[in-house]
């Protein structure tokens, strides 16, 4: 049995500018228990490996790193192929190596409600959003209405969660599905509701979620951002199914078709719908929904068509 209570995981990749600010906030964690810091740096090439390792050889107790020199983005999940393997902790903290916390006392606090509280599977609270000059441009990520405790259905549901922000017991099940998906919170939160709800913790302070332009999320386009989402409830209507959650399987049944219209809409004012065209084709073949389909939902699929008509 390991004697570590967290282990913090961090993904990282040419953050020169953002990594050490990052790392400081790890360091900075006043706690009464052990804890490790693992860092996946993906084959940076701007100078954030060097600090990375400068960090670990400076706190050579704290720190167990992984350094890639082929870039793995593209071949799998960093952070459940290599670094959830890797804990030893009995819960996990995430952050990634561009945000970074500001409480001293975050993982205490989380600690110590999760002991507690046996029947929770993640601690979270809130961040504020920055832009690339340290401007605050939001003062929530999640919105104040997201700023509660969720049950475990919500969760299964993909709850919003500050991802830079959760503390969760290190005994998730990663699905074979999940290796499909871009989305991984949303596949990791709903993941969290298969063994137990959700508190938010408002006596945390917000820890930071840097907006840039090199940003993994932030840097992709509107569309691709829709076709990520639709693909990320697609592989979590299958496994729903597969387990015999109906509920949640419907739910996310209707997230795909109303996701994939949202993506015909975006695709008819750029002139990209064949691959919305794949996508369509491929959910009647699997017979997925069906064409009851709501006002709503009619309407953006139909005003979508219409303005690639006249566009003509």
């Amino acid at each position: 049995m390991s004697d570590y209570f967290v282990s913090v995981c961090c993904q990282t990749y040419n953050h020169k500018d953002y990594i050490s600010k990052c790392l400081d906030g790890f360091i900075m964690q006043k706690t009464n228990f052990k804890y490790e810091i693992l860092v996946h740096d993906d084959a940076s090439t701007d100078g954030t490996t060097q600090i990375v390792k400068d960090y670990e050889a400076k706190y050579p107790n704290l720190f167990r790193n992984v350094y890639q020199t082929v870039n793995q983005f593209a071949i799998q999940n960093t952070l459940t192929n290599i670094l959830f393997p890797m804990s030893k902790g009995k819960y996990i903290a995430l952050c990634e190596g561009d945000d970074y916390w500001t409480d001293p006392y975050k993982l205490q606090k989380q600690v110590d409600f999760l002991e507690a509280n046996p029947d929770v599977a993640v601690t979270y609270h809130d961040s504020i959003k920055i832009n690339k000059k340290n401007e605050v441009i939001a003062e929530t990520e999640v919105g104040v209405e997201n700023r509660k405790d969720f049950t475990n259905t919500e969760l299964q549901k993909g709850a919003w969660l500050s991802t830079r922000t959760i503390c969760f017991r290190n005994t998730l099940t990663i699905p074979k599905q999940f290796e499909k998906v871009f989305n991984g919170d949303t596949f990791l939160t709903a993941l969290m509701g298969e063994i137990g709800h959700g508190k938010y913790m408002s006596d945390i302070k917000p820890a930071v979620y840097r907006i840039h332009d090199d940003g993994i999320w932030s840097s992709v386009s509107n569309l691709k951002k829709t076709t990520n989402k639709y693909k990320t409830f697609e592989q979590l209507h299958e496994y729903f199914t597969e387990n015999g959650k109906v509920e949640i399987a419907e739910y996310y049944k209707q997230q795909v078709l109303t996701y994939l219209l949202r993506a015909f809409y975006q695709a008819s004012q750029t002139g990209a719908l064949s691959e919305m065209n794949l996508l369509l084709l491929n959910n009647i073949k699997k017979q997925r929904f069906n064409w009851a389909l709501s006002n709503e939902v009619i309407k953006i699929y139909t005003w979508g068509l219409l303005r690639k008509l006249f566009r003509k």
